[in-house]
């Protein structure tokens, strides 16, 4: 993936496209991809597009945190230190909003949280409707994530599990947590969930 990315925005026309390239692939690299991403671009790559992205200010901050990233499905991803056993780790439960991240780039959000201390499964929702059908390629509906996370990771593994939501993922993040009866769910800036597109396809309260 770093190869690819690395063509990607060497083939980019301009500042720009260059530019949206680099922010793609921060919401799916871990830090270490990331820095080496900017390693691999060309100088002037690097100097007009990676350095002064505040992105790579965060990871290069400090040691890029350790995370390994392992797809559970195409909208569903863990970040996890495997040098780190999952007993001594809180699971974050990770709901991306409306532009498929944390409210920052994924890569930022996660040299936030120590890989020693967190594993990370971040879940998102192309089609921006409040994970209501589910994550595709993980689960068709909402319970359907409770399970195949209960499934795949299940809580008796971890010393905790917590979850984190931002904009359309916040209430998600909240209904996560009674269902699994999860101890702390963390919602900010939540969209409520009877929101326009779901009103557009008819799924609103009816009127009498």
């Amino acid at each position: 993936m770093i190869d690819a990315a690395a063509r990607e925005i060497a083939a980019a026309t301009t500042e720009t496209a260059a530019k949206l390239a680099l922010h793609r692939v921060a919401d799916v690299l871990t830090p270490m991809e990331y820095c080496a991403l900017g390693a691999r671009l060309a100088p002037d790559l690097r100097e007009w597009v990676y350095a002064p992205s505040e992105i790579t200010r965060q990871p290069e901050a400090g040691e890029p945190e350790p995370y390994r990233r392992l797809s559970l499905a195409s909208c569903a991803v863990l970040y996890s230190d495997p040098g780190t056993l999952p007993r001594q780790k809180t699971l974050a439960v990770c709901f991306a909003g409306w532009a498929q991240r944390m409210m920052i780039p994924n890569v930022a959000f996660l040299q936030c949280l120590p890989a020693a201390d967190y594993d990370v499964l971040i879940l998102r929702d192309p089609a921006t409707n409040h994970f209501r059908g589910g994550c595709p390629g993980y689960a068709a509906t909402f319970p359907g994530i409770v399970q195949a996370v209960g499934r795949d990771l299940p809580a008796r593994r971890y010393g905790a599990v917590a979850c984190f939501g931002a904009g359309m993922g916040g209430l998600p993040a909240i209904w996560y947590g009674l269902m699994a009866d999860v101890r702390r769910a963390v919602c900010v800036s939540g969209r409520p969930a009877w929101d326009v597109t779901r009103l557009q396809d008819g799924q609103g309260p009816r009127q009498h």
